[in-house]
């Protein structure tokens, strides 16, 4: 692991709010592919990336973050991670940076807005795999992560291992009620030429009822649904990079290897 960015205390700031419109800047020049924008204080573009902060802090809207210990997991160009940090959160954020893309110079942007305001903000490239090493926090974030992984209940067993008191995640669903997963590869989901044509899986798409289901056996209770649950894959909301949004309350560490090897007869 290496850390790129330097631990700096955070200004107390009030106002949580962020002062510009959803996607007001995001029409200008071409958005970095896969990443954040990133803003400042007062709402200006500092690095334009194709994903909107902004909605994503007003999906997460509600919580009072002035006080709490956040761990970011997958924080891309950490735009969330900052408009956070503003609010007073103290912030560890996690990316491993795997693209061939503008991430690394996003996150050269924010280590610079994480010194010149102060914000209690620390940056590691580090993964998800990682993501124990850390120590306890109050919030997880773990955003438009969980499906790209090949074995998705794994994954958040691997999250509630953490100490942590909730959880806000995301994910693309799959439509209907059954307790289904959907494979990424399904002819139909992607425009033809989305994926490299290697004949490997892709990760899942739940139905909401499995993916609810998911957390309960992770270890979560209470999943409150932060979006419209009308909405499934490909359709979401403006300004959103998932279909659904979810805060969860820990109330149980899971051993990921160790539940593994649960059996359930019939």
């Amino acid at each position: 692991m290496k850390s790129i960015a330097i631990f700096s205390r955070m200004m107390g700031r009030k106002d949580p709010s962020p002062k510009i419109p959803v996607n007001q800047t995001l029409e200008k020049g071409t958005p970095a592919r896969a990443c954040q924008t990133i803003y400042d204080r007062e709402g200006r573009c500092l690095f334009l990336g194709e994903w909107d902060p902004i909605s994503l802090y007003r999906v997460l809207a509600g919580y009072e973050w002035a006080g709490k210990k956040v761990l970011d997991i997958g924080a891309n160009t950490c735009g969330l991670s900052i408009e956070i940090a503003r609010a007073g959160a103290s912030v560890t954020a996690l990316e491993p940076a795997p693209y061939a893309n503008d991430i690394p110079r996003g996150l050269d942007v924010a280590q610079r807005i994480a010194e010149e305001e102060n914000l209690d903000l620390v940056i590691k490239q580090a993964g998800i795999e990682q993501a124990t090493l850390f120590g306890a926090f109050d919030v997880v974030l773990c955003l438009g992560l969980v499906y790209h992984f090949r074995d998705m209940q794994f994954i958040l067993d691997h999250i509630s291992s953490i100490e942590h008191e909730t959880l806000f995640v995301s994910t693309q669903t799959a439509t209907g009620s059954d307790l289904t997963l959907v494979n990424r590869r399904t002819p139909g989901l992607f425009a033809p030429g989305f994926m490299p044509d290697d004949g490997m899986l892709s990760g899942w798409h739940p139905t909401r009822p499995l993916f609810e289901r998911m957390l309960a056996w992770a270890g979560y209770s209470n999943p409150v649904s932060l979006t419209d649950r009308n909405y499934d894959f490909p359709q979401k909301q403006v300004g959103l990079t998932n279909t659904a949004y979810y805060r969860a309350q820990h109330i149980e560490r899971r051993d990921p290897i160790a539940v593994r090897f649960d059996f359930y007869p019939r």
